[in-house]
């Protein structure tokens, strides 16, 4: 049953994320690290059902890491509205 694998899978990556990845003590390669792992734990799922990899994109993951970030701050006029003014289009 593909659906509670997935659901082990992510039972096993929240339970390591709360222990804590080993080599965490490294702050400047955690984060990085930690994707690394979870990616890894997601492309095996994958494999093990017949689809293709997932890989990471640069690009959008530091504008996604931003707009988490932006969108973490104090509310602005309007939920679609970032702390720079631009709406959707703009970004």
């Amino acid at each position: 049953m593909p659906g509670a694998a997935l659901a082990a899978t992510a039972v096993a990556v929240l339970a390591v994320m709360a222990a804590g990845w080993p080599g965490r003590g490294d702050a400047a390669g955690s984060a990085e690290y930690e994707k690394s792992c979870f990616i890894g734990l997601v492309n095996q799922y994958r494999a093990q059902n017949g689809t293709p990899p997932l890989k990471l994109i640069s690009g959008l993951s530091a504008a996604s890491q931003w707009m988490a970030e932006d969108s973490a701050g104090p509310p602005v006029r309007h939920t679609t509205v970032d702390t720079l003014g631009r709406g959707p289009a703009q970004r």
